[in-house]
């Protein structure tokens, strides 16, 4: 029979800023991340002890967040950029970056920032030539294709997020 797992301490506001500064040691976040595991644990801690003022407690998650703002720990910014760069060397297409970032809570006028401050001229045509390469498809597939396997490339690109226009380029690209 398995054993019932501990209860979690009751949430104060220095334990609330301790696993903000555990858990933004171990992983990079966002802001919206943050908040949503330190919520999880908040909850979690409030159903073992319900003699704690859940607004209270709401107000201390909300102090940890801005202290980790402060200190450097949680920025927006920084991190959309390193990660729009990761999903770029990946071959990963603008709409791509920026569904991903906007699925991590980083905000719509922040994520266009960061895609226009992208430093490649054409930064899908680039993206779209990485996937090409990593894919083995295009001018880099080792064995010719009919027009059926073409189209199958095409369509592969596209499902990543690439328009015709780039794709066609990308596939029909002397080798």
């Amino acid at each position: 029979m398995k054993k019932p797992a501990r209860p979690p301490p009751p949430p104060t506001a220095a334990r609330l800023l301790g696993q903000a500064r555990w858990y933004l040691d171990r992983y990079g976040a966002t802001e919206a991340t943050l908040r949503r595991w330190l919520s999880r644990r908040l909850t979690v801690a409030l159903e073992h002890h319900p003699g704690t003022d859940p607004e209270e407690a709401k107000a201390w998650l909300e102090a940890a967040i801005d202290r980790m703002r402060e200190l450097g720990f949680v920025d927006d910014a920084r991190w959309a950029e390193s990660r729009a760069r990761v999903l770029r060397r990946r071959g990963a297409s603008s709409a791509a970056v920026r569904s991903a970032l906007r699925a991590k809570g980083v905000a719509a006028e922040l994520v266009d920032e960061t895609l226009v401050d992208d430093e490649t001229p054409q930064p899908d045509l680039e993206a779209a030539r990485t996937f090409a390469r990593r894919s083995r498809i295009g001018p880099w597939r080792k064995a010719p294709v009919d027009a059926d396997g073409r189209r199958k490339e095409l369509a592969r690109l596209a499902r990543k997020g690439f328009g015709y226009d780039i794709a066609r380029q990308v596939i029909d690209a002397p080798e």
